[in-house]
C-alpha cells in the first residue's frame, strides 16, 4: 500500500486515505485478512489516523491467524525491534522462516503434492528433496516419508543407480534429522526410533533416550511412553521403574487414547515389582522381540478375536495374582490373635 500527495492535491490524498480506510474496514468486517492487514499497516505508520502501534498489533495479528504472510512479516519485525511486542529473537526468527517459507517458490509444494496425488512418487520425491535442500522442514519430512514408505518406487538414487535399501534408511534419516532440527516432534520420535531398532544407522540406546527427550520437550506422548520403557528395561537409560511409571503416566494424560498400552505398561512393571525372575517377567520381555512397535501389537494382534481371548485370559490371571498378593500381605499385616486363657473354669 503505497500513498503520495502533493501539494496541490492534498484534499485528494485525504480523500483517497479515507476511502481506503472505509473499504478496509468493510473488507476487515467480512474476515477478509487483507482488510485487517491494511488497517494495520495505517495504524502502524499513522496514515489517516493517530498512529497506534498496540492497535496495529492486533490487526497483524488477526490477518495473521488467517494465513496474511505480509502480517507475519510485520510480527516477526515488531518481535525483532521490541516495537509494539516484547523483544523475542527466537520467535523473530520463526516467523521470518515461516514468511521466507511461503515465497513464490511454494509454488514446488503444490507441485510435488500434485505429483503425489497422481500416483507419481519419483517426481514427488524429487521435488520434496529439492524443498528441503532449500531447508523447507514439511519438504525434509515428507521426502522422509516416501522413502520409508514406497521405498524403490521413490526413486532414490544412489551412488550405482537406485538407491539400496541401505542408502535410503541413512538418506530418510539424514532427513528426518533435519526436520527434527527445526522443532518437528513427529521426525524427532522417528529419529530415536532409527536409533533405538538401529535402522539406517548404527543402534544407540543412549542416542534414541535424547531423541526421545527433545520429542518429550514438545509434549509427545509416545515419546514419553518409549522413555518409560527404556527406564523400565534400563535401556539407554538408568533402570528404574519409579521413573518408568512417573513417563507411563505422563503419556495417559497427555493422549488419553494411549489407556490400553499405559495400563499393559503398568501390568507389566507391577508384575516385575512383585514376581522378579520367574516366567512372567520372562514372558514380558520376549514380547518386544516379537512385535518390536507396541502400537502394530495392539492393531495386528490384539485387535483379533482370538488373540484378544489369550490377552483377557493373561488379565484375568495378572488379577488373580495381585489379589492373592494382597491377600498374603493383609494376613501378614494382621494382629496375631489372642492366645488361649488357661484360668477358665468349666
Amino acid at each position: 500500500m503505497f500513498f503520495a500527495c502533493f501539494d496541490n492535491a492534498i484534499f485528494l490524498c485525504v480523500d483517497l486515505v479515507g476511502f481506503a480506510k472505509e473499504y478496509f474496514e468493510k473488507a476487515a468486517e467480512n474476515k477478509e485478512a487483507g482488510g485487517h492487514y491494511n488497517l494495520g499497516v495505517m495504524y502502524l505508520k499513522g496514515i489517516g489516523v493517530k498512529k497506534d502501534v498496540k492497535i496495529a498489533c492486533n490487526y497483524f495479528i488477526i490477518a495473521a491467524n488467517a494465513g496474511q504472510p505480509k502480517a507475519f512479516y510485520q510480527l516477526a519485525k515488531m518481535f525483532h525491534t521490541g516495537v509494539g511486542l516484547k523483544k523475542n529473537l527466537p520467535m523473530a526468527t520463526s516467523l521470518y522462516k515461516l514468511v521466507a517459507e511461503r515465497g513464490p517458490w511454494n509454488s514446488l509444494s503444490r507441485w510435488a503434492l500434485e505429483s503425489y496425488l497422481k500416483g507419481e512418487i519419483g517426481k514427488a520425491f524429487l521435488l520434496y528433496s529439492r524443498m528441503a535442500e532449500l531447508g523447507y522442514e514439511v519438504a525434509q519430512s515428507n521426502a522422509a516419508w516416501i522413502l520409508d514408505k514406497y521405498g524403490e518406487a521413490s526413486m532414490c538414487m544412489g551412488e550405482l543407480g537406485l538407491c539400496t535399501d541401505a542408502e535410503r534408511h541413512q538418506r530418510a534419516h539424514s532427513l528426518w534429522w533435519q526436520a527434527s532440527e527445526q522443532g518437528n516432534e513427529h521426525a524427532a520420535l522417528l529419529i530415536g526410533d532409527a536409533y533405538y531398532y538401529g535402522r539406517g544407522t548404527e543402534r544407540d540406546y543412549d542416542r534414541a533416550a535424547d531423541a526421545y527427550m527433545h520429542a518429550k520437550s514438545q509434549l509427545n506422548a509416545q515419546a514419553m511412553f518409549n522413555l518409560g520403557y527404556m527406564h523400565e528395561h534400563g535401556q539407554g537409560l538408568p533402570l528404574d521403574l519409579h521413573l518408568a511409571k512417573r513417563y507411563y503416566d505422563q503419556a495417559l494424560e497427555i493422549d488419553p487414547a494411549a489407556k490400553l498400552p499405559v495400563m499393559l505398561a503398568l501390568a507389566s512393571l507391577w508384575v516385575r515389582g512383585n514376581y522378579a525372575n520367574t516366567f512372567l517377567v520372562d514372558l514380558i520381555d520376549s514380547l518386544p522381540s516379537i512385535y518390536p512397535k507396541a502400537d502394530d501389537w495392539i492393531k495386528n494382534v490384539v485387535m483379533e478375536e482370538g488373540n484378544a481371548t489369550i490377552l483377557t485370559l493373561f488379565v484375568c490371571l495378572l488379577t488373580v495374582l495381585y489379589l492373592r498378593e494382597r491377600q498374603r500381605r493383609q494376613a501378614a499385616a494382621a494382629p496375631p490373635p489372642p492366645p488361649p486363657n488357661d484360668n477358665i473354669v468349666n
